[in-house]
């Protein structure tokens, strides 16, 4: 059994139009790489939580519309602004 050497690029027909494979598998790799998201590996904020129950079926933190975090901590529900920073109960 042997192997025939690999073809330097493939090609294939589309609208009588011959397109070079190798070019458009490489403009979609170029595509991929820039469109990951890069992900800081550090916090830029962190929000102390005393009192937060840990409970799998209460849903104690929410993020809103408004860029505002909800908290439900003990009796009382905390908002914080992340545009302002700016914390109220």
């Amino acid at each position: 059994m042997k192997y025939k050497k690999e073809p330097s690029s493939l090609t294939f027909v589309m609208n009588d139009e011959n397109v070079q494979f190798s070019v458009v598998i490489r403009i979609l790799q170029s595509v991929m790489l820039q469109a990951v998201r890069k992900i800081p590996r550090i916090p830029f904020k962190v929000l102390d939580a005393p009192e937060l129950q840990d409970d799998f079926y209460l849903n104690l933190v929410d993020w809103s519309s408004q860029n505002i975090l909800s908290v439900g901590l003990g009796s009382c529900v905390y908002l914080w602004s992340a545009c302002t920073s700016q914390v109220s109960a």
